[in-house]
């Protein structure tokens, strides 16, 4: 799909920008959990919006998710608690004890995924005025749900070409490999209410257990060999031989240096370097053909 332009990804996975909660039944449970969860949230934001500051931290802060820190437009301001992730939860498990136990529970997989650095499970709090500036996430091996907690009018997100808003204690299920943004344009004053999810990262249901870590670690290496490439791009046949007669030289010269002893040092350190200089001069001038060719 062309909006589906993550770093590594991963063949045969279906592929969708928005999925139906009825696919994943923990869900259903989940929502069941909303009043649960929205009145351990409440206890943070008793009575104003800026106490949430005391445990939630601007993303990217800390070391933590500096690349989603760089999605967040001029002006904008985007919090999360995080409840399971690289990094460690702080001062968010004495926040949210039972939804950090209910989840253990009902996806220990998202929890194991999460503590591993392969995903994440946060409460994320946007606040007016902020916009999330189009992006694809690092894999198609994971999707994301959001449980609306806090929902007002305004936020919405696009998913590939689809637009769609949060509802509270309901799932939307997308997946974040697509290039995806978020908008809430009301701008920010005194009394203007966050945006606030509870967002969960887990395993692509197409992608066997016994597949996880094997197939984000083959995508790793086949990401990594890219970008090689395009640092270095491959040699001409030519240029390849003159280094490999190079390197087979200068190896030569040493073995015949440990075999003959100190007393032959200076010959071959002189054969050697004529050696050298030869095989450099067609080098040159194979690098010289290579590049009249391009």
């Amino acid at each position: 799909h062309p909006y589906q332009r993550p770093p590594v990804f991963a063949q045969k996975l279906r592929s969708k920008a928005f999925w139906e909660k009825a696919d994943f039944p923990w869900m259903k449970t989940l929502e069941d959990a909303f009043p649960q969860i929205k009145a351990e949230l409440e206890a943070v934001l008793p009575e104003s919006n800026s106490d949430i500051m005391k445990v939630f931290r601007k993303v990217g802060e800390g070391g933590r998710a500096e690349q989603d820190a760089q999605i967040i437009a001029l002006g904008g301001v985007w919090r999360e608690c995080v409840l399971f992730g690289c990094g460690g939860a702080g001062e968010c498990t004495q926040v949210f004890p039972q939804t950090r136990a209910l989840l253990e529970k009902l996806v220990p997989s998202a929890v194991e995924m999460a503590r591993i650095g392969a995903g994440e499970i946060i409460v994320s709090a946007l606040h007016p005025g902020t916009r999330l500036l189009p992006h694809c996430a690092s894999s198609n091996t994971r999707l994301t749900c959001h449980l609306g907690l806090v929902c007002p009018e305004g936020p919405k997100i696009r998913v590939g070409e689809e637009w769609a808003t949060w509802q509270e204690g309901q799932c939307m299920v997308f997946d974040d490999s697509f290039e995806h943004e978020v908008l809430y344009e009301t701008p920010h004053v005194a009394g203007s209410t966050l945006r606030v999810v509870l967002l969960i990262r887990f395993w692509h249901p197409d992608l066997p257990e016994q597949r996880r870590i094997p197939t984000l670690e083959e995508g790793m290496v086949d990401f990594e060999s890219v970008q090689g490439r395009r640092g270095a791009p491959p040699l001409s046949s030519a240029v390849s031989k003159c280094l490999e007669q190079h390197q087979r030289g200068l190896w030569n010269g040493l073995e015949e240096i440990s075999v003959a002893g100190s007393a032959k040092i200076g010959g071959i350190a002189a054969e050697s370097d004529s050696q050298r200089k030869s095989e450099h001069v067609d080098l040159e001038r194979a690098i010289d053909e290579d590049n009249d060719l391009a």
